[in-house]
């Protein structure tokens, strides 16, 4: 683990200074092709996701690295100096204010975050320039006409809008974000090809004829972007069609401000989309926290019902059973005449005492582990249902706590009352076994009789099937309706196992 440890922290740093070095060479390698471009600010951009999401400390590295490549392509010291404190000053503020400020790792899912991370930038982005430029004309270093305003602006502008696009993806993109578009293939290729579309337009035909609809087609497709997919691919799209529409347009003023609309584009979707999901986990934790308390006083009520009727009933019941039995008795010394009418009165009364103990106790039955619920399962089919085959398998069962349990034990009851009484099963089988997915158990009930029809089967739910769907939605299960290969019944379960998923904090704060 050591060992990991070090051979990460190790590449992070490497990876840190060749940023470094990226931040001097690629805009200086432009530079001497002639290319203007956004592009040549895309390191500084990297450079800043970079520090937001490792920390400042290695800023060192990524000087040294900037440094080193200004002092390899032949500057004197204090211009190299000058250039490596170009790229590193605006991105080491950035992160330094940042994890100040809100942590890590970056969040950007709440209008205030990316407020307050949009005013951070533009903030971090105007010192490079005025530092550089003001050295500059101090050490009289400039020649031919000088307009430092026009300049810092072209700089800030520039900076400003590929690190505000960058560092969101830089800072947040993870393999299974990557996975994630993999996912999305049919909503990332759409997007690949307006973009070169975008790229053909712009290159292809006259500038005047693609201002028109080129600008507001990649906001759109942007828009679209930050609907399907996650920050991290947004921002870069969004810098790639920022990029394909300013090409050879570095120095128009309106490509800044269109730059700069998309940017913060990107930023409101996504925190708007994060205020949704809030909402929407709010809710959904609302409703987990009704449903359980629902079930909750349902258990209350029906443990209520069982004492009463083991109480109460039982005992009249009882007390009618042993003067049946008396009466009997005494008919059969008296009255022969009356005797088989007595014993049918008796036997009557110890049938309906038996069932009333079997209901008591099916509403008493308190299961805690996988051995109680196989017993508990067992004595579905106890007295007055001697009729009806039972037969329980949880061989390959996983260890279950105790509300799953509670959980299986009840949807198997309501299940088997239902093949019996309503489907007229004889033969019933319960398996219990670990899912296919990992850390989930399944549950599979099986029976003879009449076919499940109508709202019986798959075209559920009806109200018998409601209990059912409503206790394994609560465990964040799911269930499954059918017929079985005996011509009966098929019902599934799926649970995982342990408790109650519990709501996010978010959610749990938000939720009334």
């Amino acid at each position: 683990m050591a060992m990991r440890f070090a051979s990460r922290s190790l590449g992070r740093s490497v990876a840190a200074a060749l940023a470094g070095v990226g931040v001097f060479a690629i805009p200086e390698l432009l530079r001497i092709a002639e290319l203007r471009s956004i592009a040549s600010w895309v390191p500084v951009g990297v450079v800043a996701g970079l520090l937001v999401r490792w920390g400042v400390r290695r800023g060192a590295l990524v000087f040294a690295g900037a440094l080193s490549a200004a002092l390899a392509m032949g500057n004197a010291p204090l211009p190299a100096l000058l250039a490596a404190l170009t790229g590193v000053s605006g991105p080491l503020a950035l992160a330094a204010w940042l994890a100040r400020r809100d942590g890590a790792p970056l969040r950007l899912d709440a209008r205030g975050a990316a407020l307050r991370f949009g005013l951070a930038t533009v903030t971090a982005m105007a010192l490079p320039p005025a530092l550089v430029l003001g050295a500059l004309q101090v050490l009289e270093w400039t020649s031919g006409p000088w307009r430092p305003a026009s300049q810092w602006v072209h700089w800030w502008a520039h900076a400003s809008i590929v690190t505000l696009l960058l560092v969101p993806a830089v800072a947040t993109l993870t393999g299974e974000r990557l996975r994630g578009w993999c996912r999305e293939g049919r909503a990332v290729a759409t997007l690949l090809g307006v973009l070169l579309g975008l790229v053909a337009a712009t290159l292809l035909l006259p500038r005047a004829a693609t201002v028109p609809w080129v600008g507001p087609l990649g906001l759109i497709a942007v828009l679209y972007a930050g609907m399907r997919m996650d920050l991290a691919f947004t921002s870069l799209f969004g810098l790639a069609i920022v990029t394909a529409i300013t090409i050879n347009v570095a120095d128009d003023g309106p490509s800044w401000s269109y730059g700069l609309t998309l940017a913060a584009t990107v930023l409101l979707v996504h925190a708007l989309l994060g205020a949704r999901q809030r909402a929407e986990d709010a809710l959904q934790a609302a409703t987990l926290r009704h449903r359980l308390a629902l079930l909750e006083a349902a258990s209350s009520e029906q443990q209520r019902i069982g004492r009463d009727v083991h109480d109460t009933l039982g005992q009249e019941l009882a007390a009618l059973s042993l003067l049946a039995r008396a009466f009997e008795t005494r008919a059969g010394a008296q009255q022969p005449a009356l005797a088989a009418l007595a014993r049918d009165a008796r036997l009557g009364c110890d049938r309906v005492a038996q069932a009333v103990r079997g209901l008591a106790r099916g509403l008493l039955e308190d299961v805690t582990d996988l051995r109680e619920l196989v017993r508990a399962l067992e004595r579905l089919a106890g007295p007055p249902l001697e009729s009806v085959t039972l037969t329980v398998d949880a061989t390959r069962a996983p260890g279950l706590p105790a509300d799953t349990c509670a959980n299986l034990f009840r949807i198997a009851e309501e299940a088997f009352s239902r093949a019996r009484q309503r489907l007229g099963a004889t033969r019933i089988g319960i398996v219990i076994g670990a899912a296919r997915q990992p850390g989930w158990v399944r549950l599979d009930l099986t029976s003879d009789g009449r076919a499940p029809a109508g709202g019986e089967g798959a075209a559920g739910p009806d109200p018998w099937q409601r209990t059912m769907l409503y206790r394994a939605e609560v465990g964040g299960g799911r269930m499954a309706f059918g017929q079985s290969v005996e011509g009966g019944m098929h019902v599934a379960c799926e649970l995982p196992i342990g408790a109650v998923p519990a709501p996010t904090p978010a959610a749990a704060a938000a939720a009334p």
